[in-house]
């Protein structure tokens, strides 16, 4: 994952992501810490996006009604501001992970927009961002976050079978 607050694609049509530009500018004015679009697995058009967005009160997940528009927002409940996105599971479907104030929230995607509980694991104090990436080689994402605090990072190794 990236510690970047905005993912952004390149397209040869600069007005395909005009919804994801428009919903960039509404989340700065309503002050969402981090915006991120990603690919959801549940639509087949490559140049529909998602968005999650981390707000500090939770997250919210706008899937892309293919338009430039999106679905009213889900709603779920893991506190935190910097969001990554990856499939953390093997399962194909895209999951979250969020840097928040207990450490890092993965909510596990149930491939229709909706996300599992989220369920927490431990970090060093006051994690400030989180990347995803195979950082040991097996070929599952791994989870990493730099800790503000104590001015280092922490690894979660991925030992999902």
């Amino acid at each position: 994952m990236t510690t970047e607050p905005v993912v952004e694609q390149q397209h040869e049509d600069p007005t395909a992501y005009a919804g994801v530009l428009r919903f960039y500018e509404l989340a700065k004015r309503a002050a969402y810490g981090t915006v991120i679009s990603h690919r959801s697995g549940e639509t087949e058009d490559t140049f529909v996006a998602d968005l999650a967005v981390a707000t500090g009160n939770g997250i919210s997940v706008l899937l892309g009604a293919g338009d430039g528009t999106f679905q009213a927002a889900r709603n779920f409940g893991a506190r935190g501001l910097v969001l990554a996105v990856g499939d953390f599971d093997g399962d194909g479907v895209p999951d979250l992970a969020l840097a928040g104030v207990q450490g890092v929230e993965v909510l596990l995607g149930n491939g229709d927009g909706t996300f599992r509980a989220p369920r927490t694991f431990g970090v060093g104090a006051s994690p400030s961002s989180v990347a995803a990436g195979d950082f040991n080689g097996d070929g599952k994402l791994d989870l990493a976050t730099a800790n503000y605090i104590g001015s280092d990072v922490s690894v979660l190794i991925n030992d999902t079978p």
